[in-house]
């Protein structure tokens, strides 16, 4: 990552998570999977949400880290082309 003061450094990508949350797009074309994760995510989200980088946790965004992990690979889509969302990462 450049060093020039503009970017993040890359160990703040690993506290703050790999998925940015603030785009998301669900479909229930697996509504299995999809229930599982709207309730599996509430319940983190209603006890879990703040900023506390300390501990592990940046508001929504690590609980997107699982996904890859409790989903067939055809469950889900992971979007790169940073048009689709504004973040630290893609900004310069």
């Amino acid at each position: 990552s450049p060093e020039d003061g503009k970017a993040l450094a890359d160990s703040m990508f690993l506290q703050a998570g790999t998925f940015n949350y603030g785009f998301v797009a669900m479909s229930d074309s697996h509504p299995s999977y999809l229930a599982h994760h709207l309730e599996w995510w509430a319940e983190k989200l209603r006890y879990q949400q703040f900023n506390r980088m300390q501990n592990g946790i940046f508001y929504d965004q690590k609980w997107g880290n699982f996904i890859p992990s409790f989903y067939p690979r055809n469950a889900y889509e992971i979007l790169l082309d940073p048009r689709y969302n504004i973040a630290s990462w893609n900004l310069h």
